[in-house]
C-alpha cells in the first residue's frame, strides 16, 4: 500500500476508493456497476471489448485481494472489523476506478 501511494498521491486513491464505494452502492451487478463507474469518469459509454477487459480485469483484482488479506486491509482499514469479502470488493473496485481514472481518456476531455 505505502508504494502504491509514494506512486499516487494519496488523496487521489481516496478519490478512486470513493467513486468506488458510490458505484458499489448504486449498483450489485457487475456489468451495470463497470459501465457505470466508466461513464462516471470518461463521460463515455465502455465498448464492449472494453467492458469485457474491465471484467477480467476486476475479477484478476478480487482474486489478488483474496490472496493478500494483509494488503486487502490496510488499503481498506476505514471498514472496521467488516469482512474478508467485503474488503476484497471494495479493494478491487477501488483498483479498477483508480485504473480509469488514469486512462488519458479520463485525463483529457474533448
Amino acid at each position: 500500500l505505502q508504494a502504491l501511494l509514494l506512486m499516487n498521491e494519496e488523496e487521489y486513491v481516496k478519490a478512486a476508493m470513493a467513486c468506488a464505494k458510490l458505484t458499489l452502492k448504486e449498483t450489485e451487478d457487475l456489468s451495470a456497476g463497470l459501465r457505470l463507474a466508466y461513464e462516471k469518469i470518461t463521460s463515455q459509454e465502455p465498448t464492449p471489448e472494453r467492458l469485457a477487459l474491465m471484467e477480467g480485469t476486476l475479477l484478476e483484482f478480487m482474486d489478488l485481494y483474496r490472496q493478500d488479506e494483509a494488503l486487502t486491509t490496510a488499503l481498506t482499514s476505514e471498514l472496521g472489523d467488516a469482512e474478508l469479502e467485503d474488503r476484497v470488493k471494495l479493494a478491487a473496485w477501488t483498483m479498477m476506478t483508480h485504473s480509469l481514472l488514469n486512462l488519458e481518456l479520463a485525463k483529457v476531455r474533448r
